[in-house]
């Protein structure tokens, strides 16, 4: 599949095709053996009154994206569409470092140009935990993307979640002319709830860590798409589509390093997680101006 090409849904008709899209843009939270789990139940359930449904468990090998797609495609309907069925994104990002954040870039999921993407992110320093003039200086940077269409990444953000109620949930207002159109939603900043306009081309992704998740209220996790993401899964997406030759040299390197670490001891290797390979391993493919991927050359 064309990574770069986004797959047009028909929402007249129901098929197992259409029933994999809608549980892959609606679900993608979960790991990919629940993902599994999830699609044998619904194509079970639809079975019992359309058999040929059963046929999705089988096939879904062949028409199953993966999370880069998704989010990519997702990213990249337009507003029409994005307001049929498109939602805000929650990134659940499965490493500790937020390894996630900078894969969204270096994908091209977001555009490192800051006139087309801002990143909000949060410290954890008493001083700022407790102050509302911070919060108040980022909700109004957030207004001002919103009008604008920017593209957002919230980083560490829970604290001002509940002065975007309205905007996460897409409950917005529409004026509307025969020439023009405009969407606003409710932002509180500081004592003052007021109107902001959104424009068309407003994009939401909220990250957080996958051992925050468990803390977080179902509604709020209801109100996104979500997609769980890892640096193993992404090295995984990356490597097959790379040549033959260059995946079989790289799954070489990937076992004698692996050896190296365990003839010594992952304990004398400082900071060494699982995914400090995979991450490292990754940095070597990249992608042309094509967007196709290839192997960098190691000795460069």
């Amino acid at each position: 599949m064309n990574l770069n090409e986004v797959e047009q849904t028909n929402i007249g008709e129901i098929t197992t095709r259409s029933l994999l899209r809608a549980l892959e843009d609606n679900f993608n939270g979960i790991r990919m053996e629940e993902f599994d789990k999830l699609v044998e139940i619904f194509a079970n359930a639809v079975g019992e009154q359309c058999p040929e449904f059963r046929s999705l468990i089988e096939e879904k090998q062949q028409i199953q994206r993966n999370i880069v797609t998704i989010l990519r495609n997702s990213m990249k309907l337009d507003p029409t569409r994005r307001r049929l069925y498109g939602r805000y994104k929650l990134i659940i990002d499965e490493s500790e470092d937020e390894s996630a954040v900078r894969l969204l870039f270096q994908l091209g999921i977001l555009n490192s140009d800051p006139n087309q993407t801002t990143v909000f992110r949060m410290p954890d320093f008493p001083d700022d935990i407790d102050s509302e003039l911070r919060n108040v200086e980022m909700l109004s940077n957030i207004k001002l993307c919103m009008e604008t269409g920017k593209t957002i990444l919230m980083i560490n953000t829970g604290r001002i979640h509940g002065s975007l109620y309205d905007v996460f949930n897409q409950n917005f207002s529409i004026m509307a002319t025969e020439d023009s159109r405009k969407i606003f939603s409710k932002v509180a900043i500081g004592p003052k709830t007021i109107d902001v306009v959104v424009h068309e081309d407003f994009q939401c992704i909220v990250h957080i860590k996958r051992n925050e998740l468990k803390d977080i209220p179902a509604p709020f996790l209801s109100r996104f798409q979500k997609y769980s993401f890892s640096i193993s899964n992404f090295y995984s997406i990356q490597l097959k589509d790379i040549p033959i030759e260059d995946q079989n040299l790289m799954r070489t390197v990937e076992t004698k390093v692996r050896s190296f670490i365990d003839h010594f001891g992952k304990e004398y290797f400082y900071g060494y997680k699982d995914e400090t390979l995979y991450s490292c391993l990754l940095s070597f493919i990249k992608r042309n101006v094509q967007g196709e991927l290839y192997l960098s050359n190691i000795h460069e």
